[in-house]
Formats: structure tokens, C-alpha cells, sequence
């Protein structure tokens, strides 16, 4: 993280480091605006943070599968997150 220990890059987020340990783990859902600030803090464009190479056909298609399935069980609101999170990759 940019040299910054945890609670010094939860300080710069204005989270604490117990939310910043949640979202880094799965376990809180992240939302726009904290993804902007994470990449602001850090430098880079969101897309940088979900940039990642998937090889095979096939594999995009059970990515997205799987992708589908988990939107899917998510409410209204954390839908329109992840949208909103998907609308910075154009």
C-alpha cells in the first residue's frame, strides 16, 4: 500500500483500520465513493485496482457466471454500487 501501514492508510481513507481490514477481506462490501478515495490515496485509476488478465475464453465466461450469480444475491443498493464501480471502466 504505498509504504503506509494500515492505519495510516485508513487514516487517509477516514476509515478505520477494523473497515479497511473488512474490505480488504471480503467481508464489507466497498462503495464508490471509498473507492475513490482508495484510489486517490494511492494514485492510480480504478482501473488499476481490477485490472487483471483472464487468459481462456472460457474462463471470461465463468468469470462472468460467477460474476452474475453473486450481483445477483447482492440488495438493490449494493447493485447500484457495483455498477456505478463498472461504469469507471469505460
Amino acid at each position: 500500500m504505498c509504504g503506509f501501514s494500515q492505519e495510516k492508510f485508513a487514516e487517509k481513507l477516514e476509515l478505520s483500520p477494523t473497515t479497511v481490514t473488512a474490505i480488504e477481506t471480503g467481508k464489507n462490501f466497498v462503495t464508490y465513493k471509498t473507492l475513490k478515495n482508495i484510489c486517490t490515496v494511492l494514485n492510480v485509476a480504478p482501473r488499476a485496482l481490477f485490472d487483471f488478465d483472464v487468459p481462456a475464453s472460457n474462463k471470461k465466461d465463468k468469470k462472468l457466471k460467477q460474476i452474475t450469480a453473486h450481483i445477483k444475491s447482492l440488495s438493490n443498493e449494493q447493485q447500484q454500487q457495483v455498477l456505478d464501480i463498472l461504469k469507471t471502466f469505460k
